[in-house]
């Protein structure tokens, strides 16, 4: 009974280093699903900076462009006012 039970025995234990080594194979692609998720993670954050980035550009681009046509409205109205005193100007000599 002796021998049968050192069978049994080395039989549970090399089922024990197996599962062991299981454990251990898939406690690593855990860790490495883990930091492929975090890299990902780290990638969108990044992405996002640049998207809000941008967003903040093409305000900042329509700002300017709106604060450009308002001066060119002014100047065209200056331009026709200019005009109108112009030809009063000239009707009156």
């Amino acid at each position: 009974m002796s021998k049968e039970f050192e069978r049994e025995k080395a039989k549970i234990s090399a089922k024990q280093e197996i599962a062991e080594e299981e454990r251990a194979r898939i406690i690593q692609e855990l860790e490495e699903k883990n930091k492929v998720q975090q890299k990902e993670k780290s990638d969108q954050q990044k992405l996002l900076k640049k998207i809000e980035n941008m967003e903040d550009k093409l305000l900042q681009g329509t700002e300017v462009m709106q604060k450009a046509m308002k001066q060119e409205q002014k100047l065209l109205k200056s331009r026709a006012d200019l005009e109108m005193h112009r030809r009063a100007q000239l009707q009156l000599e």
